[in-house]
């Protein structure tokens, strides 16, 4: 490391170092990766580190923690700094830090002070950051992150939620990688990201998205950026210039979104999303949708937008059901419809002014160093667009209510409650509400507090539903939060849940439990549960009737504790706390312990569902899948797989990696099926495809699939002695991609006893009512014992040590289907699949 100097007062373009500051250096030679204990002293608040031009190795950066008003500063020093390094996963890799503002304004030479280059992303903030600016970065390369911040929680975060505050990025190109900048984990919930400002940004040729974010739950702003040819990759869902994920807002404006695959902007988010005064071009256009988290009470605005050259049938297409959708004054050019919906009889969408009329196309262009340019001749409509000159920024915390809960006030009473509202820059706040009853006063105190006062004295037993806003009058940021003004009897009766306390079933089986709701007042009833799993569903029936769906897979053994809640809403409440015990299922021949609709829905099946491919729970892993779809399809099908399995899409790799997964299993044999097909389109675009299936690292089959398997449905079936816990199972692509549709697991039936002519048999197969079991060796039957396709035992007897050569079996009730029945002599046993028709 070079030697440490203090300064009293040294200035750079954008940046100020704060006097009495320490400045480092990092050289050519100096470690990959940097621990607080490599600098002497360890960086303070306020202090730079540079790093010299003649440095090309990836670095990591540990532990670094500068200060709210004084970060770290990381520059380049003399000149631009290359780094290329293809054997590390990040270029510049932050492990750990906080408060550090990275930027390439080192000197007044070079417009951007960094290019980079590594395996895997350019810049790379995880591993619990937080607060950091970047700017006047270059990353090309053929990695996969241009700019990359996130931790990655799987969906199942921490309790409390871990944050991300203040993230800051711009003045930065990103160009010729996979996705421009991913910030966020696409699963929610996640790390939660705060203020959160993305301007002045250039980002094209992106193979996947040009930007995309997700978990990003307050004051994001996105604007004058530059997003040019996103989704070379060609792949469906993944083609866009700009995606909005779930668990999402967003301020969207004064941006340049020029050539996707699919759309411009595609909206995922919860709600106070802000799509204002972009330029959108050769792309689809906006698809707004939501996922898992959803605002209820905010909107989704798109305002004042330029959509020219659109190559969809629409400008617009909304599927989003919930949120207020107000689309307004924007301006597009063509004979295509500009708005489109799936739900005809949705009334949260509002149109009003927007025209169809004669658009310019934005005149601009990229210098040799990739810096954005506006043309003269464009439109004053166009002013402000793209990249701008470096601006100022600052944040704003949005508005929150303390602990806002339901107002319940007994008949004849007078009851008081005061709501607070609060931002943590102390911004004035103006509070209002909706629907609230005429019995009830508002009184105003203090900034950010009113009192209700409640007058039940003349009122009768009723509920009210009430929204409560709070609007930051110098930002305009508005939140809603619900709650209700409950009037109730003095003598409200709570309800009572009738419903046992314990259950046992077996894994790998379909069970269900019907309880009932009793409340003495019939008041309509909600019913909640907590302690839910994957496999315990909760239904309501036709009054107060219930039911728990229980449909343990293979690994959920164990007991499982509920909660369930019913509320009559007058603050009557019943809560139990039941137990369901699940014992592994016997593993007899024929059990089906794994089903997967690779790239599509879940699909019922007898003795369990197709889960859907996309949902691969844990334990189970796999890599290298990446889902597309699913919907009807159509063709020849003589497998026991249902038709749907079949397409037209499933899991698709896009390059030459093998698809690798591991299946927890007990030490048996067992049947591997495999489903595929071939589509039309895939067989004009790519043509034949072959794929090797290894099982437990032996080669089990090659299979190819070519034009006589268009539209055909395909199985392939071997069996695998497993003498581990873990199955694993390896697709490897000899020509084109792997695809999939689907894959079952099952114990298979001993090869060696169907073999044997000295053991017991039935016979006629298949049979109607009556069948025989045969003995020829002498050896003498004891017992047998016929179940279901599931593996219940539906009967058995045991026999004397009498020879008995034949045995006539009757069984009353059996449905069509497939059973098994398992025939044990003295000395040896014999399970044999039988067919009722």
């Amino acid at each position: 490391m070079g030697r440490s100097v203090f300064v009293f007062c040294l200035f750079f373009y954008l940046f100020v170092i704060q006097a009495n500051a320490t400045i480092y250096f990092i050289h050519a030679n100096d470690p990959k990766y940097l621990e607080l204990s490599f600098f002497n002293p360890e960086p303070q608040g306020g202090d730079t580190i540079y790093i010299d031009s003649d440095r090309s190795t990836a670095i990591t950066f540990i532990g670094l923690t500068g200060d709210q008003n004084h970060p770290i500063v990381i520059m380049n020093y003399k000149g631009q700094v290359i780094i290329d390094d293809p054997d590390e996963w990040s270029a510049l890799l932050f492990k750990n830090c906080a408060f550090v503002k990275l930027s390439g304004a080192g000197d007044d030479q070079t417009h951007y002070g960094f290019k980079l280059s590594a395996k895997y992303s350019g810049v790379n903030i995880g591993t619990q950051s937080t607060n950091f600016e970047i700017a006047f970065i270059e990353v090309d390369h053929k990695g996969f992150a241009g700019i990359q911040v996130k931790d990655d929680y799987g969906g199942d975060p921490p309790d409390p939620l871990p944050e991300f505050r203040e993230l800051v990025i711009h003045d930065c190109l990103v160009q010729n990688v996979t996705e421009g900048m991913y910030l966020g984990e696409t699963k929610s919930p996640g790390l939660e990201f705060r203020y959160v400002r993305i301007f002045n940004n250039v980002i094209r040729n992106t193979g996947r998205e040009g930007i995309q974010i997700a978990n990003m739950v307050e004051d994001v702003q996105i604007y004058n950026n530059v997003i040019v040819n996103s989704g070379t990759d060609f792949l469906a869902g993944q083609g866009n210039n700009l995606q909005i994920g779930d668990n999402s807002v967003a301020d969207i404006f004064n941006n340049i979104f020029s050539g996707a695959y699919q759309f411009g902007i595609i909206v995922f988010g919860m709600g106070h999303i802000n799509i204002t005064s972009n330029y959108i071009e050769n792309s689809q256009g906006i698809f707004v949708d939501n996922r898992l988290f959803t605002d209820l009470y905010s909107s989704i605005d798109i305002r004042g937008n330029y959509f020219v050259n659109m190559m969809n049938e629409s400008v617009i297409i909304n599927y989003n059901e919930i949120n207020f959708v107000n689309v307004s004054d924007n301006f597009y050019q063509g004979e295509l419809r500009f708005y489109r919906s799936n739900c005809s009889e949705c009334t949260n969408t509002t149109l009003a002014n927007n025209i169809n009329t004669t658009l310019s196309i934005f005149d601009f262009e990229f210098d040799d160093e990739g810096n954005f340019t506006s043309g003269t001749g464009n439109p004053p409509e166009y002013d402000g667009f793209g990249s701008v000159a470096t601006q100022l920024f600052t944040f704003n915390s949005w508005p929150e209510f303390d602990q806002l809960t339901d107002l319940y006030v007994n008949q004849g009473d007078i009851f008081e409650l005061v709501i607070a509202c609060y931002t943590h820059d102390n911004d004035e706040l103006e509070i209002q509400f909706t629907q609230l009853p005429d019995f009830v006063t508002v009184v105003p105190l203090e900034n950010g507090k009113v009192k209700l006062i409640v007058d039940a004295q003349n009122q009768p037993v009723a509920i009210y539903n009430v929204l409560a806003s709070a609007q930051d009058k110098s930002h305009q940021v508005k939140v809603i939060a619900p709650f209700k003004v409950v009037v109730r009897k003095a003598d409200n009766h709570s309800p009572e849940i009738l419903i046992d306390k314990e259950f046992y079933f077996q894994s790998l089986s379909k069970n269900s439990i019907n309880f009932t709701i009793e409340d003495l007042d019939e008041d309509e009833l909600s019913v909640e549960m907590e302690g839910e799993q994957d496999f315990i569903h909760l239904l309501k029936g036709l009054k107060n009737a219930y039911q728990l769906v229980v449909e343990a897979e293979y690994w959920d053994t164990g007991t499982y504790t509920l909660n369930i809640k019913a509320d009559d809403g007058y603050a009557g409440t019943h809560e139990i706390e039941l137990a369901i015990h699940i014992s592994p299922k016997e593993l007899l021949p024929g059990v089906v312990l794994y089903r997967y609709n690779f790239g599509g829905p879940e699909l019922y099946g007898l003795p369990i569902n197709w889960t859907a491919g996309n949902e691969l729970l844990y334990p189970v892993t796999e890599q290298n899948l990446q889902n597309t779809g699913s919907y009807a399809w159509k063709g020849t099908n003589e497998t026991n797989a249902p038709d749907s399995l079949f397409g037209p899409y499933s899991y698709l790799k896009s390059d030459t990696q093998n698809v690798d997964f591991n299946f927890p299993c007990e030490p048996n044999e067992y049947l591997i099926s495999l489903y595929f097909t071939k589509s039309q389109l895939d067989y004009d675009s790519f043509g034949e495809s072959k794929i090797q299936v290894f099982a437990e690292g032996n080669l089990m089959s090659n299979v190819v699939l070519g034009e006589t398997l268009i539209s055909k449905a395909y199985a392939v079936n071997f069996k695998v002695v497993l003498k581990d816990s873990v199955l694993n199972l390896i697709l490897v692509p000899k020509q084109n991609f792997v695809k999939i549709n689907g894959l079952q697991i099952s114990v298979a039936l001993p090869m060696d006893f169907e073999e044997s002519s000295e053991l017991p048999r039935a016979f006629p197969n298949p049979f109607h009512d009556d069948f025989y079991i045969v003995n020829t060796a002498a050896d003498p039957l004891m017992e047998w014992s016929l179940y279901n396709s599931a593996g219940k035992l539906l009967k058995s007897e045991k026999l004397s040590e009498e020879f008995l050569p034949l045995r006539l079996l009757s069984i009353d009730g059996l449905q069509q289907g497939y059973y098994f029945l398992r025939m044990k002599t003295q000395n040896k046993f014999r399970v044999q699949k039988v067919v009722c028709y």
